[in-house]
């Protein structure tokens, strides 16, 4: 890892692997909800996808969201049409708050 560069995840939809504070990161809860959460505030298991439209409608457009506990248990979260546009208005959130982020770093 580069001095500077935070932790590394790759994104579910397009497979590019991208500095941590700069992806949405989709966590879900025990009662099998996908939410949106900033990595602070989340535990648990978690996936993280791209700040773009076409790898969250790529997540969206299969249906369904798998979570990885172990090489060998996962557990598949199916995402209605209600599910996916909650959590659309949540990822335009997470995008407002990745750029206000990036915009107040390079002011400094």
């Amino acid at each position: 890892m580069m001095e500077g560069q935070g932790p590394i995840r790759m994104c579910v939809a397009c497979r590019e692997r991208s500095e941590q504070a700069g992806l949405v990161r989709l966590n879900v809860r025990k009662d099998k909800v996908v939410v949106v959460e900033k990595p602070p505030d989340a535990s648990g298991r978690s996936v993280y996808i791209c700040p773009r439209d076409k790898c969250f409608d790529a997540v969206v457009k299969r249906g369904h969201i798998v979570f990885k506990f172990t090489k060998y248990e996962k557990i598949s979260v199916p995402l209605s049409e209600y599910d996916a546009f909650q959590l659309r208005k949540e990822f335009r959130r997470a995008i407002r708050r990745i750029a206000s982020g990036r915009r107040s770093k390079e002011r400094a």
